[in-house]
């Protein structure tokens, strides 16, 4: 028998039991809940082409590094601009100086403590500098152009980038699924022909061959699969994203009937020279070098100014009159004729300390001038800035003249592929077309038991083989068309 305070104890231990075993299935309940609602919220993200590239563009690092850059040779246009504007200065000063000192105001020495002080507002403008402001201003323009054009340029890139990730993963699942495909086919075959086995219609060896084909086609499927999981992490990590998606799988439409004979790669290569901002880039930097050429040029041409300020100063060392008091005699010499002195009165005045406000208005003073400035010898500083202007000015033209080169050769490359990938796609159709047929002719007989298993594993390879190619003719023919989309400046799209 328990006593009453073990009793006690006892229900107080089974309360408090119940109690945590229902906090316990609470916590493990809303614990559930959370990491569903969490795992769906990402199962459920299904990105397409356009939203990859919208989202590559937001968040891609270096692109965002290239739009400061940008900016901040925005910033230089904005300055070089303000550049041209007059420019206005102030100062004040204030001192205090003891003992034997000279009077600011007054320039004459004074033994007492001086607090003084002055006030000065200058202005300056360029009026003439052989056009170097004005060169430098339009300069700094088209390098900012430039620099947006840059922007524009690597923004392309990332889009062709992403596309071309987002079709190796499409490419990866369509070969899983074909992959799928041809091991279910062997599994079902497997049994069929276990049937046959059985029924003394083949040999145990036709099953053999079989079973070593199943194991084969389970190997491709890894293989396929293992791709597809290489391709989306690689499209994830394009995107800098931390958590893996799938993507809309679109109803590709692929123009076989494509006549190339109405556009040329010439066509698209002078579509690209006015649409491709890598080369628009180049062109301003082009147009930034020949106005830096001729505002360097602008050193050798003399220079005027038109300059004026404004002064004022105070001193508590000045005094005014404010009256007199007493008048005294002072002899001052004596007439010519009686020799009578002669007096005058001297009178003994009071003073006190000027008011600020009357110093600074009696100091106030105006000044303006014009200053005009001829350049002689400056250590051959002006010939080298033009050399080195006409140097860089050659040096943008060769690099303009360079990108249309590679921006021709690339578009030659990509329509010779665009061709050769059609012409690739439409034999690799035809083959699997061959394929399929005598893969069903094969079956067929070797059902019927008339066929040798390795004839039929025979036919079933190569139907296998001529899926896999015209799946990647396939993908290759898009992506070269994309590649030509891009460079006629069309948006990236699979629709």
């Amino acid at each position: 028998m328990l006593s009453k305070t073990d009793n006690y104890i006892w229900r107080l231990i089974t309360v408090f039991s119940l109690h945590l075993r229902y906090f316990f299935h609470l916590f493990s309940l809303i614990l559930s809940i959370v990491a569903l609602s969490f795992l769906q919220s990402h199962a459920q993200e299904i990105w397409s082409l356009e939203q990859c590239i919208t989202y590559a563009k937001d968040n891609n690092i270096q692109l965002k590094q290239s739009e400061l850059t940008a900016e901040l040779s925005k910033d230089s246009y904005t300055q070089s601009k303000l550049g041209l504007l007059p420019s206005l200065n102030s100062s004040v000063n204030y001192g205090y100086n003891y003992g034997k000192n000279i009077d600011p105001t007054t320039n004459l020495f004074v033994n007492q403590s001086i607090q003084s002080g002055n006030a000065s507002l200058s202005s300056n403008v360029t009026l003439f500098s052989g056009f170097s402001k004005l060169n430098e201003m339009r300069k700094a323009y088209f390098d900012y152009m430039s620099s947006r054009f840059s922007y524009a340029q690597y923004a392309n890139d990332i889009s062709l980038s992403v596309a071309t990730a987002y079709l190796q993963v499409l490419f990866a699942k369509e070969n899983y699924a074909n992959a799928q495909s041809q091991e279910n086919l062997s599994k079902q075959q497997v049994t069929n022909t276990q049937h046959l086995v059985d029924a003394g219609a083949l040999a145990e060896g036709a099953l053999l061959q079989i079973q070593s084909q199943e194991a084969t086609d389970e190997f491709n499927t890894v293989s396929a699969k293992n791709q597809l999981t290489l391709a989306q992490l690689n499209l994830q990590q394009l995107l800098n994203l931390d958590h893996p998606f799938d993507i809309v799988v679109p109803d590709l439409k692929i123009p076989v009937d494509l006549a190339f004979a109405d556009i040329t790669a010439e066509s698209i290569y002078q579509i690209a020279l006015g649409n491709q901002p890598g080369i628009k880039s180049a062109e301003f930097r082009v147009l930034g070098a020949e106005k830096g050429l001729s505002a360097a040029r602008g050193g050798f041409s003399p220079s005027l100014s038109l300059f004026g300020s404004l002064s004022t100063q105070y001193s508590n060392a000045v005094k005014r009159v404010t009256g007199t008091t007493t008048y005294d005699t002072l002899l001052i010499g004596f007439d010519a004729v009686n020799l009578n002195p002669v007096y005058t009165l001297n009178p003994t005045f009071q003073f006190e300390n000027t008011p600020l406000g009357n110093q600074l208005k009696d100091n106030f003073g105006q000044g303006f001038g014009l200053s005009l400035n001829f350049p002689i010898f400056n250590g051959w500083a002006t010939h080298t800035n033009v050399s080195r202007s006409k140097i860089n000015l050659l040096n943008e033209q060769l690099n303009l003249d360079l990108q249309k080169q590679q921006l021709k050769k690339n578009i030659e490359t990509a329509y010779a592929d665009a061709v050769a990938g059609k012409d690739k796609y439409s034999a690799a159709l035809k083959a699997e077309s061959s394929a399929e047929e005598s893969f069903n002719y094969a079956k067929v007989k070797y059902d019927a038991g008339v066929l040798a298993s390795i004839d039929y594993v025979t036919a079933q390879n190569a139907l296998s083989a001529a899926k896999s190619q015209t799946l990647q003719a396939k993908f290759d023919y898009i992506f070269k068309l994309k590649v030509l989309d891009y460079y006629q400046g069309k948006p990236l799209n699979l629709n």
